[in-house]
């Protein structure tokens, strides 16, 4: 059914069938229908007129890929996202799209993401709390977090960022977290990349390459005081050429700041941050 220019579609049989593609049509949600007792897995709209998710597509209870890219919607509803929980893999790229509900942790299986070419400000943090999720991508939006520069360090940075965020809006509740965010920003080649080594206790690469973009690091730290403690430091290491105050923004609160001034060498002493993290 693919690129036939339809604008009606109407499934009104139950059927095994578990696959339908739509895409490249010219199909709009009040003119799409599909029998609510069907076993479809796979439904793929791109490239129609969409400005909604249509209500015969919710109905699909066996739905684990959806994608509805290059259509008109504006936004997804808390109340959609409730009906899609067994999503797998959800395709929204080239819509217009503000925001995203931070209801979307409520899709415990869903493993992809992609939401790129709208007009979304900010991801929800709430996505790092699904464990299955590994990979978002969210390319050329107007981002304001996470920033640019870290979505295009790929998924990994994307859900780490958010995984951050998120910890800090819960970090005022009754137990405390032994986790801390280190920002390590400079001039390129003044040795930001042979600090975080020194802290991890490695030893010091003087052919060490060029950090391009962001590059994070995960270092567990003993706690000083106390022995049975492990203290979590996430590390930024910022490239010199990527450097802006826009990107420094987004590291504001409850960050600790290294800055690196001329030092081209980066001997093996021990650089000791660790009271300064507590």
């Amino acid at each position: 059914m693919r690129g036939n220019r339809l604008k009606t579609f109407y499934f009104n049989e139950s059927t095994s069938l578990s696959s339908l593609n739509l895409s490249h049509n010219r199909i709009r949600e009040a003119s799409l229908g599909i029998h609510p007792k069907n076993n479809i897995k796979h439904i793929f709209l791109a490239q129609n007129h969409l400005k909604e998710i249509p209500l015969c597509v919710l109905n699909c209870t066996c739905l684990i890929t959806l994608d509805i890219s290059s259509n008109e919607l504006t936004s997804i509803s808390a109340a959609i996202i409730k009906r899609l929980t067994l999503i797998e893999r959800l395709l929204l790229n080239d819509n217009r799209i503000t925001e995203l509900p931070a209801d979307f942790h409520q899709m415990r299986k869903l493993c992809e993401l992609q939401v790129s070419r709208n007009r979304i400000k900010v991801l929800p943090p709430e996505l790092s709390r699904i464990e299955k999720l590994k990979i978002v991508e969210a390319f050329e939006n107007p981002l304001e977090s996470p920033p640019r520069a870290v979505v295009e360090q790929g998924s990994s940075a994307t859900i780490g960022f958010l995984k951050e965020i998120d910890v800090q809006s819960i970090s005022g509740n009754q137990h405390r977290l032994w986790t801390s965010k280190l920002m390590i920003v400079g001039e390129g080649g003044v040795g930001k990349t042979s600090l975080v080594k020194a802290l991890k206790g490695e030893a010091h690469d003087s052919s060490e390459y060029t950090t391009h973009g962001i590059r994070i690091e995960s270092i567990e730290i003993q706690h000083p005081q106390e022995q049975s403690i492990q203290m979590h430091l996430n590390v930024w290491d910022f490239g010199g050429q990527q450097f802006t105050m826009q990107h420094i923004n987004s590291f504001l609160r409850t960050t600790q700041y290294s800055s690196l001034h001329g030092m081209r060498e980066l001997n093996s002493t021990r650089v000791d941050l660790i009271t300064g993290l507590i």
